[in-house]
């Protein structure tokens, strides 16, 4: 397994998957300083992110964001999407 390969599969890691290629990764982070800094600077912020305050949206912004861009026409129209019978 590469060292990239590797990093991939450390996201699943973090996200609680528990599959083959985690398992591979686990190998090569083991044997690779660089994959282990990597994964312990992953795992830093994701414990950081979850001290976070969460903060909900104000009252009505999706709301205002949507009213605000209606009057701004696209830039390409979009694709019409036909289904087979």
């Amino acid at each position: 397994m590469t060292c990239e390969e590797a990093r991939a599969s450390m996201h699943f890691h973090l996200d609680g998957d528990d599959h083959l290629h985690v398992a591979r990764a686990r190998v090569h982070t083991a044997g690779c300083m660089h994959c282990e800094r990597h994964v312990r600077a992953l795992i830093e912020v994701e414990q950081e992110l979850k001290i976070l305050k969460r903060y909900a949206a104000p009252t009505g912004l999706t709301e205002r964001i949507l009213q605000s861009v209606q009057g701004i026409p696209q830039k390409r129209p979009l694709a019409r999407v036909t289904t087979m019978q």
